[in-house]
């Protein structure tokens, strides 16, 4: 239940344990707003679904939210979940918080590949280039031990958790210190937010938006609850989301 006491600095304590184990000098944080909004354990989810169906009818359901305890990170944290709900701008915050660096996939793969955005290489190469040039850039960045004892955080495509090797590749990471938090959100703000810009990135079916980000969230549920360590709601501010993923990860 909240409490009108000042919480404790989430984001301080992450990087204070992170610090600890790595052998870095701490750092000064300052307070941060209340926690007690924004977080989503996965009873909640599966309540507010059932509870509010009229408001989150275009949402689907997780099978299984979390997958396993949230602990303080060891190497970084991995951000997954739809596209339009806000991965890179929320993990560019969270990095900003906790003193990390940040990669964002699509970047990587983008840079690498010499395109200007998703929809180029889809056109141009195919969506398997696409895939192979994810599952090689995920693995490159997250064995990247050029910043040895610097907190990383780097957000993941939609679609790439489903990827077979990028999945292995992931619940890898998940053994050597790296956190998996799955940013949810509704669909109808999703579509709300892609419908204005689409970022670049292609129609994957001939369905109208809506309905295909909520055929793609039925068919990758399975993938994010599988890698899941921990659900946040991802329809709020960047910097309450960013909070929530703080709370998740110090509880």
């Amino acid at each position: 239940m909240c409490t009108t006491e000042q919480p404790p600095s989430h984001f301080a304590e992450l990087r204070l344990d992170f610090s600890a184990r790595h052998a870095l000098p701490p750092q000064s944080q300052p307070k941060e707003e209340s926690p007690c909004r924004g977080i989503s354990r996965p009873h909640e989810i599966e309540r507010r679904s059932q509870d509010h169906q009229p408001e989150t009818s275009a949402r689907t359901p997780h099978q299984s939210a979390v997958t396993a305890t949230p602990t303080s990170p060891q190497r970084g944290v991995i951000l997954i979940g739809m596209r339009g709900v806000g991965k890179t701008t929320v993990g560019a915050v969270l990095a900003q918080q906790l003193h990390a660096r940040f990669d964002d996939l699509d970047d990587l793969v983008l840079r690498a590949l010499g395109a200007a955005n998703v929809q180029t290489v889809f056109a141009n190469f195919g969506e398997a280039s696409w895939r192979a040039g994810e599952a090689a850039a995920l693995r490159a960045t997250l064995n990247d031990n050029s910043k040895a004892g610097m907190m990383r955080v780097v957000a993941v495509g939609a679609g790439a958790p489903c990827e077979p090797n990028c999945h292995r590749i992931l619940q890898e990471s998940r053994q050597h210190g790296w956190r998996v938090i799955h940013i949810d959100a509704p669909i109808d703000a999703i579509a709300a937010r892609l419908s204005k810009d689409l970022g670049g990135r292609p129609m994957l079916t001939a369905l109208p938006l809506a309905d295909e980000l909520r055929e793609l969230t039925r068919q990758r549920a399975h993938c994010y609850a599988s890698l899941a360590d921990a659900v946040v709601d991802g329809s709020s501010t960047p910097e309450r989301v960013s909070l929530s993923i703080a709370v998740a990860l110090s509880t």
